[in-house]
């Protein structure tokens, strides 16, 4: 007997009259073509592995382009390598939040990091870290990012952001200064999606495109003032062509949005609003997204939530990904809060430790690096 939606994604109501459901270890899949079923069938999640263990942990940060891959783990620079070793590369000021690492590629071979309000450059051909010492550079530093030749970075409890020179991200002019005068709100979160810089504040996000000015290359794009803010700096993420994050403006706060163009769209349901809201600690959320087999996965670690929340964008469904811990009798959320694609694996860094996982669909068990 077939029973049509009898199985769908996590759905936990506020009342448990109205509905108890929760997908956890999987989620749906329609069959392409074909003669199979029209109805989603339920897969399991993958699996993780180690592939490789930073001496520091928790892993804050993942980046990798061109074959080589990098990795923040507690105060550390790492290089992670493609014989599942790794390298330090450096020392950083410590910091409890995840780190970003950005690079210049092959035009400045550069890669810039941002840790505990302070900036540090990897020379990519002669494998050299050092602190970026220049007094112009923005202090703190909460996230730096690369466009269109500039580095960026956001200065922290300010509505400023400030620019490097041309390809080096070790010169800053105390002149290339941004400041958004269109709301009074201070900036959160800064991505760069499409070319443009894309400023996030409390309550409002601006955006700013690089106009070729010779005094200050970049300025507001008129006809993009958005009256929505975010609430968790580290929720905003690039997936689908656009930016999916935990949102708040005047109104109200906790709600996951995707960018519509300009237009932000609440993708999260009642229900799973509800169990973010249960969170103590949402705005520490982090974020981490990964393409898989035609899936297109937002996923959310909520330090103080018992399970990893995953909104799947190819069958906007939302799910549950977690870790059961037999002793304890409860579940822990999935081993993962940042992501890159290196040496033809999915790599994911823990929360906890200073492992770096490989995700496999054709592994059966996890294999999990235990803290210390």
């Amino acid at each position: 007997m077939r029973l049509p939606g009898f199985i769908g994604p996590s759905n936990p109501s506020r009342s448990g009259h109205v509905s108890l459901e929760r997908t956890i270890n999987l989620y749906p899949e329609v069959v392409d073509g074909g003669s199979g079923p029209s109805e989603p069938i339920m897969r399991g999640r993958p699996a993780v592995t180690p592939y490789t263990c930073l001496p520091g942990g928790p892993v804050r940060a993942l980046w990798s382009e061109d074959g080589r891959c990098f990795g923040v783990g507690g105060d550390r620079f790492y290089e992670v390598l493609a014989n599942r070793t790794s390298i330090a590369r450096g020392v950083m000021a410590p910091d409890a939040n995840p780190a970003t690492i950005s690079s210049n590629g092959t035009a400045g071979y550069q890669v810039l990091t941002t840790s505990g309000g302070r900036g540090y450059r990897f020379d990519l051909r002669h494998n050299r870290f050092a602190q970026i010492t220049d007094p112009d550079l923005p202090r703190p530093l909460t996230m730096a990012a690369f466009v269109d030749g500039y580095f960026v970075g956001l200065r922290g409890n300010t509505r400023q952001f400030k620019i490097s020179s041309l390809e080096n991200g070790t010169s800053w002019d105390g002149l290339d200064l941004g400041e958004v005068s269109t709301s009074s709100d201070n900036l959160r979160a800064m991505v760069v999606l499409q070319r443009q810089l894309w400023l996030m504040g409390s309550k409002n996000t601006t955006v700013w495109y690089n106009n070729g000015a010779s005094n200050f290359p970049f300025a507001p794009y008129g006809g993009a003032q958005i009256e929505h803010g975010i609430l968790a700096p580290w929720s905003a993420v690039v997936l689908d062509n656009t930016i999916y994050y935990i949102g708040q403006d005047a109104h109200g706060r906790g709600q996951v949005w995707r960018m519509n163009g300009y237009t932000p769209v609440v993708v999260s349901t009642h229900a799973v609003q509800h169990q973010l809201g249960k969170s103590a600690r949402l705005a520490e959320a982090v974020a981490w997204a990964m393409e898989y087999e035609k899936h297109l996965w937002y996923a959310l670690y909520v330090p103080d939530l018992p399970t990893t929340w995953l909104f799947d964008v190819s069958t906007n469904a939302w799910m549950e990904w977690g870790v059961w811990d037999p002793d304890r009798a409860n579940w822990r959320p999935f081993p993962a809060r940042c992501h890159t694609c290196f040496n033809g694996q999915h790599l994911v860094g823990d929360p906890s430790t200073g492992a770096i996982y490989a995700v496999d669909l054709e592994v059966a068990e996890d294999t999990l690096v235990e803290a210390a």
